[in-house]
């Protein structure tokens, strides 16, 4: 047993005496999460016991403070960096390239970097919520946030959340704050995918627009790096052959039908076959079907499909309410990314 532990189930002990002392004259109810509160409160005294309490009765045990605007409660998005133990340091979420690889997990296909959250009632923790109040851009709070927190309901007060339980125990949160927004598809598009667009694919225009008094570009781009303006449109019904790769707008390929790319950007994959993939165009971009399983593809890919003439090659770029929404996909892809398509339509492959 560790030192640690025996020392907090020692002070348990002691405030477990003293609760039943008081409480010989006359029995109360116990409070759902009455056993969780003392030794949440235990851990506290022991290893941060001038830890300071936010509003809900988290605890802040380390803090840099950051030189960025302070966050704006009305703003529902944030994009952070987060790890996530246990009380006992065990870690059970994180962000970051280095952590993955010190637990000996670094995957080279999936994403790491800062994600972003939702912060708003019913779709972030409670406890969460709180405990990024007060924070600025660019600083790091580590925070010991107990179990009753960890929910998704919103009461008025810190008692009114003690009165009820949740499945999850205390965990201790380290946050650094990236940025924030009030809308994620215009931020997407400003400051990711302009930027991107402008460097890497000529600066084409968007064609899609929003519907605001700025006019803003809603996040749809297409380079066509070869174009054949004569040739006849694809009717709908027909079916074509395409070689892909998928990118986040970082580099990094999450997806390609090109053997050698894949092994240059380690995912190849020996069960796979690389190999152009059947298209059948539908009469709608949104109805548009990919290979054998006549999967329909996400909107901006299908969206580029129905822009392209054959033996055409482009680039397209997107926001993610184009592609995989808030969800993302597996480990490569997060909620809220814009992503960037390499298309060619190519000839029917040799069998």
């Amino acid at each position: 047993m560790k030192p640690q532990h025996t020392l907090i189930r020692a002070v348990i002990a002691t405030l477990a005496a003293a609760v039943l002392t008081t409480g010989c004259e006359k029995e109360e109810k116990s409070q759902p999460n009455s056993g969780e509160k003392l030794t949440f409160d235990s851990w506290i005294h022991v290893n941060y016991p001038d830890a300071p309490s936010t509003t809900l009765g988290s605890r802040i045990l380390d803090e840099t403070a950051g030189t960025g605007s302070l966050y704006d409660e009305s703003c529902s998005f944030v994009l952070a960096e987060y790890t996530i133990t246990d009380l006992d340091g065990t870690i059970s979420a994180y962000t970051n390239k280095e952590t993955a690889q010190q637990l000996g997990l670094y995957n080279k296909s999936y994403y790491y970097g800062p994600k972003v959250i939702v912060v708003s009632e019913g779709a972030t923790y409670a406890g969460l919520r709180d405990a990024i109040k007060g924070m600025r851009i660019g600083g790091t709070r580590k925070v010991a946030i107990p179990s009753w927190l960890l929910t998704y309901d919103t009461y008025d007060t810190a008692e009114e959340y003690l009165k009820h339980s949740t499945s999850n125990t205390s965990s201790i949160y380290t946050i650094t704050l990236v940025d924030q927004t009030d809308d994620i598809l215009k931020y997407q598009v400003r400051k990711w995918l302009e930027p991107y667009v402008h460097e890497h694919m000529h600066g084409v225009d968007s064609t899609y627009y929003g519907g605001d008094e700025e006019g803003y570009k809603y996040g749809f781009y297409i380079d066509k790096i070869v174009e054949h303006a004569d040739a006849d449109e694809i009717p709908a019904d027909s079916t074509f052959y395409i070689n892909y790769t998928g990118r986040l707008l970082n580099g990094q390929v999450f997806d390609t039908t090109i053997e050698d790319t894949a092994k240059v950007y380690n995912i190849y994959s020996p069960s796979k076959t690389y190999a152009p993939v059947s298209v059948t165009k539908a009469s709608s971009y949104d109805k548009t079907t990919m290979g054998t399983s006549s999967s329909t593809v996400i909107t901006g890919f299908g969206s580029a499909l129905h822009l392209m003439k054959p033996y055409e090659k482009a680039v397209t770029a997107f926001t993610s309410s184009l592609g995989y929404g808030y969800r993302g996909s597996g480990s490569a892809i997060p909620g809220y990314m814009p992503l960037c398509f390499e298309i060619e339509l190519v000839d029917k492959p040799e069998e």
